[in-house]
């Protein structure tokens, strides 16, 4: 007996083209939902309006098949592109919308539980036992949560992908990595920012900290990677463990490192360093 077996891409596939012409955003190509402006998802390489249908993300995994994730939140195609639901008050709007300007908005969940709106706070409705934050998204806007962000790149507080390397140490929340640094699967990353990346970068006795040469020590000890230079200090935090290069472990001199760390953020404007620190 032959069965007719249906992929699961064919099935979204279908599922997503069953929908409204109307839904398309004119001339707008995309590979990746942040591509999208607004309240629009990434459907066969075309950008078309969308609706929050219920669910935090993190992964695509994480959404319902034919469903997006995008901003931390599923969406799926609008039934109605054209009509923007009006409210007075959150209760008017459904699923993960809240009410903004007497308009429906998509939001995103913060971390506080609550029981009525005035837990949360000013602006922000309690829906579903958690607090809820009007999303505000423009044509302007790549990104609110990391995973926004492909490759190797991460969200800055004004909406932008930005420039981004791992690091050697693994994360749960961002609370789990430094200074310019934020936790993106599983590992901290690193805003690339200044004059080198890696040690390799920077010449002579010097070694990359935070984006900036900083002059070091040599410590009498040969190692082929970083780990031989640290058989004494696992406990210590990864910006005061010795490197490995030319063959050889050196240390910071702690004195430049924290001028280099002041020299780093000094470079930035005031406004820009805040956006990435908040």
């Amino acid at each position: 007996m032959t069965k007719n077996i249906m992929s699961t891409t064919t099935l979204q596939q279908l599922i997503l083209l069953s929908f409204s012409i109307a839904n398309i955003i004119a001339n707008q190509s995309c590979r990746y939902h942040t591509q999208c402006p607004g309240q629009a998802i990434c459907v066969l390489r075309i950008c078309i309006a969308a609706e929050p249908s219920g669910g935090v993300c993190q992964r695509q995994n994480d959404c319902k098949v034919g469903r997006a994730c995008k901003h931390g939140i599923c969406w799926q195609p609008a039934e109605s592109p054209n009509v923007v639901a009006q409210c007075t008050v959150h209760e008017d709007c459904k699923s993960q919308t809240v009410c903004k300007n007497n308009t429906c908005v998509a939001s995103s969940p913060i971390d506080r539980d609550c029981n009525k709106h005035s837990d949360c706070p000013i602006g922000d409705a309690c829906k579903f036992g958690v607090c809820w934050r009007a999303i505000i998204l423009s044509k302007d806007v790549e990104c609110v949560i990391t995973e926004d962000c492909v490759g190797r790149t991460l969200c800055d507080r004004r909406g932008s992908c930005r420039p981004a390397r791992p690091t050697s140490v693994a994360c749960d929340t961002d609370d789990n990595c430094g200074l310019l640094e934020r936790c993106k699967h599983s590992m901290c990353w690193r805003y690339i920012i200044g004059e080198c990346q890696r040690n390799e970068d920077c010449t002579g006795q010097r070694l990359c900290h935070q984006g900036r040469c900083v002059t070091s020590k040599p410590m009498d000890r040969y190692c082929n990677t970083d780990d031989d230079c640290n058989t004494n200090s696992s406990s210590s935090s990864s910006s005061n463990r010795g490197r490995c290069k030319y063959g050889l472990c050196w240390s910071f001199n702690e004195r430049m490192k924290q001028h280099a760390e002041r020299e780093e953020l000094m470079d930035m404007s005031d406004e820009d360093a805040q956006q990435l620190l908040d």
